[in-house]
């Protein structure tokens, strides 16, 4: 019978890579600093999809500064270690140890998902000498896809690792490599898979030298390899078709689970695009290659040089101007510049900046993308559930997402107001080049803010880094002398109260000035005089959303996340049998706070929380068909009706959001759907369109077929002097960089040649 172990290559030199704090990492760029000690890993895997089973040789080599009468490291408890070194041996410290969270994408609120470990002691190591350590294990890794998507307000998937025939996923999460604490590794991974499959890793695929055997036929052979310090190891594996082409000294790949040469075009060419931007923007890229890689369940992941997007996400449009470039732009932030999660996750809200934010100012956007940041943050978060950026970590509800990702994002947008676009873009620069392959803290970025504008940024960063709380601005008075007009503003929220630049535009019959109203934290109140060369005929306080503060609830649509964000809320479900077909949305959206109620029970809407008003026939789906004549539509049980479409109950989901008349701070929503399963739908993805007062979905799946936002209302942050002021339009802010173009000259030459 033949041996199913790993064969041991021999015979071949293995270029070690220890303690690259005093030796030097073969890989590691020339400006970037010393990491640390790193243990380099010698990886020879053979994985059976169809088993689900892992059989894996390593080969640690452990730095002496690592090596200690104590040297542990933890593995999934899954997996049984069979063969260690001669004159070493292992002993079992602890078994089936409920795992730590690894890396960037950690998840560590999801402790029900997290797998359990076997902790071992290496027995007979010699104290600060090198240490090498072999070892042999195997075993099934099976942790099923748990889909998040059925809990109200979230919707992700995710699984700590698994093998089986769609693919194969391990991860730093897996604990299929031997972790020590939080030690960087660099790594040789040679993979041994069926016939017709491709694996992916971080690093360099390197070719088989010429002569040398790839084993039997029905087996497949490949090696990466990985020299720059990395927090955890990566092997994703399916029958991929592989595109490729150059962009620059970056290989760009493609590894699609179904073959399509103008999805993997666009992607190819949209990777070498903003791979021109960010080196432009940032320094240079860390690695060789970055990979696009298709995933058999829809995920969002950035690892370093691949994202691992799931197969519908990547045939969504709008990804290639949204997640695609995020989670390119996290080769820089979080797997270029790693993350020290003790003083709470900087990359996130960052990455989000410089990518999502970007691309909609880009579009000139910009402002409703900072609007719709500020609705999360208005909707989420409360004195209750705040806190302070510090102790961010990772995204698990919409709490989490809007300040980790919105509040953050904003910090940094406030900064660049403050400092200026080119010291703004410097000081990043700055930041990349002294903690590349290090991990990083917010002091870490304020020092090299501090350094390059000459600034003290201590107040700034304590205030909107440490402290919680949310300002909410209000305009006490508007007095118009002549040209001259002073502003009044205040904080209306509890303590703290923040130091704020406020932009106030003020327009005149010839135009439209920005100017700033400074707040101090010592003071509620603040007043601004402006002289201008004619009279100011209108205020607009903050207009294009540049400061972190809670909105009012006229300054935006109602909208979905209004009803996502509460602690409480009724689904009302209608008395005539037909609250069948939601039973599904309503068990998967069950948790405290969520009171289901039937119409008839209820005299009247609730008005001091959000109301899901479900089903056609609902009796108070005519309430909400009443606030629709606001906005020019109509909702009846046939229905939905906008000026340009109609929109059939009876063929469509419908759903519409819109504010309780009985109280506009928060909303009514109206669901309705066809069949049982497009609710079930409905359940999974409504979470994901927070933004919109209204969608149509058509289908069992279902799929999204429009949407959009009703307009607002008069802000209470605007005061007019006059009837019909020039409202002429704000000067709008360039963007921090622009793409370059779709195609580069001298490729499209030797193309042609």
């Amino acid at each position: 019978m033949r041996d199913s172990r790993p064969a041991l290559r021999s015979g071949r030199p293995w270029q070690r890579l220890v303690l690259c704090g005093t030796l030097l990492c073969p890989g590691l760029p020339p400006h970037a600093a010393a990491p640390g000690p790193v243990i380099a890993h010698r990886l020879q895997v053979r994985a059976e999809p169809a088993a689900h089973l892992l059989q894996v040789h390593d080969r640690l080599q452990v730095p002496a500064a690592l090596v200690t009468q104590q040297f542990s490291f933890a593995l999934n408890a899954a997996l049984k270690v069979r063969s260690s070194s001669a004159g070493l041996r292992l002993a079992v410290l602890k078994s089936r140890v409920l795992a730590s969270a690894v890396g960037m994408d950690r998840e560590d609120n999801e402790t029900d998902n997290q797998v359990r470990v076997t902790l071992y002691r290496v027995r007979g190591a010699r104290p600060g000498r090198n240490l090498t350590l072999d070892l042999e294990y195997e075993g099934l890794i099976d942790h099923p896809i748990k889909e998040e998507g059925q809990a109200y307000a979230r919707g992700f998937s995710q699984t700590p690792g698994i093998i089986e025939e769609r693919g194969i996923y391990l991860a730093g999460s897996s604990y299929w490599v031997p972790q020590v604490q939080d030690t960087l590794v660099s790594y040789r991974l040679e993979s041994n898979l069926p016939s017709g499959w491709k694996s992916v890793s971080q690093g360099t695929r390197i070719a088989a030298p010429a002569g040398e055997t790839h084993g039997p036929a029905d087996r497949v052979h490949e090696t990466w390899n990985v020299d720059l310090p990395t927090e955890q190891v990566y092997l994703v594996a399916a029958r991929f078709a592989e595109y490729l082409r150059d962009a620059g000294a970056v290989k760009v790949y493609a590894f699609l689970r179904t073959p399509d040469d103008a999805l993997a075009a666009r992607y190819l060419a949209a990777t070498a695009q903003y791979l021109q931007m960010y080196q432009g923007m940032l320094g240079r890229y860390p690695f060789a290659k970055f990979a696009l890689v298709e995933n058999f369940w829809e995920t969002g992941y950035g690892m370093p040089s691949f994202t691992l997007l799931g197969e519908q996400i990547i045939r969504f449009p709008f990804i290639l101007t949204s997640s695609y470039p995020h989670e390119l732009l996290h080769n820089w932030w979080g797997n270029g510049v790693f993350v020290d999660f003790s003083g709470g996750n900087w990359c996130e809200g960052l990455t989000a900046y410089l990518a999502d934010h970007l691309l909609a100012e880009q579009r000139g956007q910009g402002s409703q993308h900072r609007r719709d940041i500020l609705q999360r943050v208005t909707d989420f978060v409360t004195p209750q559930n705040d806190f302070p950026v510090t102790r961010f970590r990772t995204r698990y509800d919409g709490v989490s997402e809007a300040i980790g990702y919105g509040k953050t994002a904003m910090i940094w947008n406030m900064l660049r107001e403050r400092v200026g676009d080119g010291a703004f873009l410097a000081s990043l620069q700055r930041f990349y080049r002294d903690n590349l392959f290090r991990a990083a803290t917010f002091d870490d970025l304020r020092h090299s803010f501090e350094s390059v504008t000459g600034h003290n940024l201590g107040p700034f960063f304590h205030q909107w880094v440490a402290q919680t709380g949310v300002p909410e601005l209000r305009l006490d008075e508007a007095m118009r002398s002549g040209n001259r007009v002073t502003v009044t503003l205040s904080q209306l929220q509890a303590e703290p109260r923040f130091a704020l630049d406020v932009p106030v535009a003020l327009y005149t019959a010839s135009g439209v000035q920005l100017r700033a109203i400074a707040m101090s934290a010592d003071a509620p109140t603040a007043s601004g005089t402006f002289e201008l060369s004619s009279p100011v005929t209108r205020i607009d306080v903050d207009p294009q959303f540049q400061v972190y503060r809670r909105l009012s609830p006229l300054e935006t649509p109602p909208a979905l996340s209004k009803a996502f964000g509460a602690d409480r809320v009724v689904i009302v479900v209608p008395s005539d049998g037909a609250d069948a077909t939601y039973a599904g949305l309503i068990k998967s959206w069950s948790r405290p706070g969520v009171e289901v109620v039937e119409d008839r029970k209820l005299p009247s809407l609730p008005y001091d929380r959000p109301v899901w008003v479900v089903g056609s026939t609902n009796r108070y789906a005519v309430t909400v068909g009443q606030a629709l004549t606001a906005y020019g539509a109509a909702l009846d049980a046939a229905g939905l009706r906008l000026a340009d479409a109609t929109y059939p109950a009876a063929a469509k989901s419908i759903v519409a959001v819109v504010r309780n008349p009985e109280n506009p701070d928060t909303v009514l929503v109206y669901v309705s759907a066809p069949t049982a399963a497009a609710a079930d739908g409905l359940a999974r993805k409504l979470p994901h369109y927070g933004k919109y007062s209204w969608l149509i979905f058509k289908g069992d799946a279902p799929d999204n077929e429009a949407k959009g936002e009703w307009p607002t209302s008069h802000s209470p942050l605007a005061h007019e002097f006059e009837s019909q002021p020039n409202l002429a339009a704000l000067p709008m802010r360039p963007a921090l960089a622009e793409m370059p173009p779709p195609f580069d000259a001298e490729r499209l030459k030797a193309d042609v040649k």
